[in-house]
């Protein structure tokens, strides 16, 4: 029995019973803010069992020592993954949002320069419509004005070979020698019977007429005539004179406006070729920008897809470790309490002075010796 209640050796004079050590051991476990923990709870049951050894109820408590000091390091583990995840996944999110704003900025850029290369193709196609009816009517114009310019040189050499022949005929009347046998006309067979019909009519008013003598009245007439031909014949010059002005001013008229004509066809050719040129070159820069708007639109919605996967993932981190990071402080206070109270606990079932704890300088007893009370 006495081998049974007094393992070891002691050194010391046996002073308190082993029910006391249990309660003052029980007390340091109970002095803790955080005793309701099951852990103390079911190591204060040891304690208190007196079939429990204390060397059994010692390594239960280094046990729960090293469980707690593992669970604080896995939450000091958990506390940095946290915050560095934190840090990780909020700057990615933070730089998607950021291209994303930066894409559909320049998603509405492309759609503006769109919209700009269609407006000018419309433009284009108009100024190329525009100027073709203009040709139509300045062609158009230029027939009627080249056939009124026809109709008027055709009139003004009727109107001149009709002075011409009056001329004529007054110089025969007027002035003999200046005058200029008309050709004859050559007569159809019809004509010819109805002249060989009338021809001796014709002679025998010919021959009277030649019969008769002038008078002195007709020789005064002649004089008359001779001096009245001066006259007439200088306005029938300026008549012709005139009608020769006026086709002349006709011709380089018509020239002038021809000329002006070609040239402007000469233009509109020219700036229907550029025109067409600059549609067909904005049509391929609309394609090539729609091109790279469909491939731009496309990595937009990656981009959004891939900020809406980054914020799932945020906020599966802020389930995981919002509560640890709320109550880290209190845990860590807590376990450090709890391993306050085992260490105490576990000094005063080795017998030493907790007091001695409070300096960190620890004095080794041997077990003393407990009575059976």
């Amino acid at each position: 029995m006495f081998k049974k209640t007094l393992p070891s050796p002691s050194l010391l004079q046996i002073r308190i019973t082993s029910n006391q050590v249990r309660r003052q051991a029980v007390r340091m476990l109970h002095k803790s803010k955080h005793h309701h923990d099951p852990r103390l709870d079911l190591i204060s049951m040891a304690i208190q069992g007196r079939k429990a050894s204390f060397d059994r109820v010692i390594k239960m408590i280094e046990d729960l020592e090293s469980l707690i000091k593992k669970e604080q390091a896995d939450d000091d583990d958990k506390k940095e993954y946290c915050e560095s995840e934190f840090d990780s996944v909020e700057d990615k999110l933070k730089a998607l949002d950021q291209s994303v704003q930066d894409s559909e900025a320049a998603v509405k850029e492309e759609d503006s320069l769109v919209k700009s290369v269609l407006e000018d193709i419309v433009a284009l196609k108009a100024s190329i419509q525009e100027l073709d009816r203009k040709v139509v009517e300045a062609t158009a114009l230029r027939k009627e004005e080249h056939e009124l310019y026809m109709q008027t040189l055709t009139d003004s050499k009727a109107a001149k070979d009709l002075l011409l022949l009056a001329t004529n005929r007054l110089n025969k009347f007027y002035n003999p020698k200046l005058y200029k046998p008309e050709p004859k006309e050559e007569l159809s067979p019809d004509e010819r019977i109805a002249a060989s019909m009338e021809e001796p009519s014709l002679l025998q008013i010919k021959s009277r007429q030649s019969s008769r003598l002038p008078t002195a009245p007709e020789a005064v007439s002649a004089y008359k005539k001779s001096h009245e031909s001066s006259g007439v014949m200088e306005l029938m010059g300026i008549l012709v004179a005139d009608l020769d002005k006026e086709l002349t001013a006709s011709e380089v008229e018509e020239k002038d406006e021809q000329e002006g004509y070609e040239q402007f066809i000469e233009d509109s050719a020219t700036k229907r070729t550029s025109d067409s040129k600059s549609i067909a070159q904005k049509e391929r820069m609309q394609a090539d920008i729609e091109s790279d708007l469909v491939k731009l639109r496309a990595k937009t919605n990656a981009r959004k897809k891939e900020a809406l996967a980054t914020s799932n993932v945020l906020g599966d981190l802020h389930k995981e470790c919002d509560w640890l990071l709320a109550n880290y402080a209190a845990r860590k206070e807590a376990r450090a309490g709890e391993k306050d109270s085992l260490v105490k606990a576990k000094y005063v079932l080795q017998g030493m002075d907790v007091s001695l704890v409070q300096t960190s300088r620890a004095v080794f007893y041997r077990k003393p010796a407990f009575h059976k009370m």
